[in-house]
């Protein structure tokens, strides 16, 4: 991801960085009112929010053929947003984005050997592409939750 951003000017992109490595929900729906203000749209905002913030993978559930992994979430004007792993058979994972209990498919996914797993570059880098490739769902998705 750029290390900066042309809606946003260098020294307030290191404090929104920063606010964003928090993971404190807080601080994440501060950073999304600030870019709301310089006009930046959601899926900007979200693929902002989703590079920088920390991934932390928890397992949601798990049965003999898969499994949901919880990799981030934030609260942001009481919608609940996270990033989801979903593991198919132990060797295919796609990602979704979920707003509240509406998802959309990241159209991301990769397959592993059993003894590899992507990096949280890769899974970062995953998350961008998809919701730039699923842009127009995620703002009409946001627009609905947010206003």
């Amino acid at each position: 991801m750029q290390q900066a951003i042309p809606l946003i000017p260098s020294e307030d992109f290191t404090q929104i960085k920063r606010l964003i490595a928090s993971g404190l929900s807080e601080n994440i729906a501060l950073v999304f009112q600030l870019c709301l203000g310089k006009k930046m749209t959601y899926w900007q905002i979200l693929s902002l929010i989703g590079y920088w913030i920390p991934i932390q993978r928890m397992n949601r559930y798990a049965s003999i053929e898969d499994a949901e992994n919880l990799l981030w979430t934030a609260e942001v004007s009481q919608v609940q947003i996270e990033f989801i792993e979903f593991e198919y058979h132990n060797f295919h994972y796609d990602y979704y984005l979920r707003l509240d209990s509406r998802e959309i498919n990241l159209r991301q996914y990769y397959h592993r050997k059993t003894s590899e797993k992507q990096s949280l570059t890769q899974i970062r880098t995953s998350f961008v592409q998809g919701v730039y490739l699923q842009q127009t769902k995620v703002d009409a998705l946001c627009q609905e939750k947010f206003l």
